[in-house]
């Protein structure tokens, strides 16, 4: 508190304890006092809160609004939404044709179908198919074996008799062919002797009993019959001449006939290829002893070598046969396991990636909100770079204000403050900054930074109560202070917001959730609880564009000592104040302070609270006989001290 103070008689300088250092000031004569008494004042320390605000200007812009592409190209097949729509988060507002995805999808679902396939397969027990399968083919395998052995003996017997000729048992098996060939000729000449007796005498029958035919075939030389002859037979057969008595008479004498000429040409026959088979038996015998030739030797060692090598092929068909069977009751390896696994992981990767491209044709809504605008029509081909829907959402609203180079340092990521709107009149909004930008933006020389601040709703009221309280009672300290050091001159008056004794500088002014009083900041007016006066849950929003006013509070000391700016005095690096004494003299004492508002300066040590202190000229110093006037408070409403 300053109040104006009267000059103590003189007194000599004595020694005083207490806190700092404290130097009894000689006063001058009461002669001299008179007019210096009139103008110096008081300040009393107090105990209270000091405030640190900083008070910017910003507009208000969409936290969420984007414009909306297809990640592929392709025809528009349908759109959903049109401007003005509003759109939840996930709704579909446009696809383009998806008939070739559709049937990548499908494909890709049949290769992991196929390859979970192979991987159960893998897994299960032999079937009683695919053990037959095996056992025939073990079996199979065994048979061709054996062909191939037996073909070989057969090229090696070949092959040895070739080099070492006829043996005794090869020329006596000739000998015996020859002979039994022979014998062969004589029998069928001995059977040519019988049938040709058969034939004169069925000769003789015909011509005896057949005469009504006029066949002539009964000279000698008529037999054997020749074709014409057979055929003449053969009518009388097909219709014998005479009555039915002489008929079967006729026909009986006729196939008679025809059955011995038949038997004797039978007959003949039989002598010729008994004489071949001779021939042949004395052309083998013959054989024996003519030297195979060189050629044909060569032909018979390759028929053994490729007798050989069907052999070791056969066998090799015989181990792999065997070695299928047993594989079949032996647990699949842990490669083929992995194998098959990852066929199955990559089947279905390439299903998930040919679902995703399906589920790129759908141009869905990332967030709910208003479409603003529409790029697209239903035929239109679309690509990537094309803008197809433009959404914004009217919940997400920031402000972003703007702060000069000197006050940067002071605002940081996590500032509480209040904000006003011009267009929404008794409105007040809780805000946190939530970024800063260290990027310059340059207007006619004066140089600004950007600052983004949310405006708190919901559950960040909730959250953020013990923050709110405390943004509530520094605006309104703060208010209240600037009201109060805005007077003419320090200690101007208790009525125009002197600080009292004991009392919370800036305290006055407002109840809690009252409407902002004159010389207060906007938002000052405070809540009794969070949210109340500011943005709750149902309060609108501002618009994007509006602009905007924002206190922040940078700092807040508690419970500190608290003393009129104008009563602190600097020499050199220290600080020092005139302390009045309850004699009415004055003594310097130095003090230490712990930073300052518009109106107030934190004190640390040097001072009690209730000790007074001299404002302004005093009265033998070197500022009153240099004829200084008396340091006034400094009348700046707002800002950083």
């Amino acid at each position: 508190m300053v109040r104006p103070h009267h000059q103590a008689p003189r007194r000599d300088r004595v020694p005083r304890g207490g806190r700092g250092r404290r130097l009894l000031v000689p006063l001058p004569s009461r002669r001299k006092t008179t007019t210096a008494a009139a103008a110096t004042t008081e300040a009393t320390v107090t105990r209270g809160k000091l405030v640190s605000t900083l008070t910017s200007t910003g507009a208000a812009q969409s936290t969420v609004s984007g414009k909306l592409t297809f990640t592929s190209s392709g025809t528009v097949k349908a759109v959903n939404a049109a401007v003005g729509d509003k759109v939840t988060a996930g709704q579909v507002l446009a696809t383009l044709d998806d008939r070739d995805a559709q049937r990548k999808v499908e494909s890709a679902q049949a290769s992991l179908t196929s390859a979970q396939l192979k991987l159960a397969e893998l897994k299960e027990p032999p079937k009683t198919v695919d053990l037959v399968s095996a056992q025939s083919a073990i079996i199979s395998a065994n048979q061709g074996l054996l062909n191939a052995q037996t073909q070989l003996t057969t090229a090696e017997a070949n092959l040895a008799k070739a080099k070492q000729g006829p043996t005794a048992t090869d020329l006596l098996s000739a000998d015996n062919a020859i002979l039994s060939a022979q014998n062969a000729i004589e029998s069928a000449n001995r059977t040519v002797d019988s049938a040709w007796t058969n034939l004169i005498v069925a000769q003789r029958g015909f011509c005896t009993n057949a005469k009504a035919t006029n066949i002539s075939v009964c000279q000698l030389t008529d037999i054997p019959l020749s074709d014409l002859r057979i055929a003449d037979l053969q009518d009388v057969l097909r219709t014998p001449p005479g009555t039915s008595q002489q008929q079967a008479t006729v026909v009986s004498a006729t196939q008679s006939l025809l059955s011995a000429n038949t038997s004797y040409v039978s007959a003949k026959a039989s002598v010729t290829t008994a004489q071949n088979s001779l021939a042949t038996a004395i052309q083998k015998k013959n054989d024996l002893y003519t030297a195979t030739d060189a050629a044909t030797l060569a032909s018979l060692e390759n028929a053994v070598v490729s007798a050989r090598t069907a052999i070791t092929t056969a066998q090799l068909n015989v181990q792999t046969a065997q070695e299928k069977h047993n594989a079949l009751f032996e647990p699949p390896t842990a490669l083929e396991t992995l194998t098959a696994e990852q066929n199955v992981r990559t089947a279905e990767i390439a299903l998930e990636t040919a679902k995703d491209a399906l589920a790129a044709l759908a141009l869905k809504a990332p967030f709910a909100g208003n479409v603003a605008a529409v790029g697209v029509a239903v035929g239109d081909n679309a690509t990537p770079s094309t803008a197809a829907f433009t959404i914004s959402d009217p919940q997400g609203v920031r402000i972003d204000l703007q702060v000069s180079e000197q006050d940067l340092p002071n605002v940081k990521a996590g500032l509480f403050g209040l904000a006003t709107f011009e267009a929404l009149t008794g409105q007040q909004y809780f805000v946190k900054i939530t970024a800063v930008s260290n990027a310059a933006t340059v207007t006619q020389g004066v140089v600004t930074y950007t600052a983004q601040a949310q405006i708190l709703r919901g559950q960040d009221l909730v959250a953020n109560q013990a923050e709110i309280q405390k943004v509530l009672s520094g605006v309104q300290s703060a208010a209240a202070a600037r009201a109060g050091g805005s007077a003419s001159g320090p200690g101007a008056g208790g009525a125009s917001g002197t600080p009292a004794a004991g009392r919370t500088p800036g305290a006055g002014g407002g109840a809690p959730g009252g409407t902002p009083g004159a010389g207060r900041t906007p938002g000052a007016g405070g809540a009794s609880g969070a949210g109340g006066g500011a943005a709750g849950a149902s309060q609108v929003l501002p618009s994007p564009g509006m602009n905007a006013s924002i206190t922040l509070v940078l700092d807040v000391k508690e419970d500190v000592l608290l003393l009129h700016t104008t009563a602190v005095r600097r020499q050199g690096r220290a600080s020092f104040v005139y302390r009045l004494k309850d004699d009415g003299t004055f003594e310097q004492v130095t003090v230490t302070t712990n930073g300052s508002d518009s109106t107030n300066t934190a004190i640390a040590t040097g001072l009690n609270e209730g000790d007074r202190v001299v404002v302004g000229t005093v009265p033998g110093s070197p500022t009153a006989r240099a004829g200084g006037s008396p340091t006034r408070p400094p009348t700046t409403a707002g800002g950083v001290r």
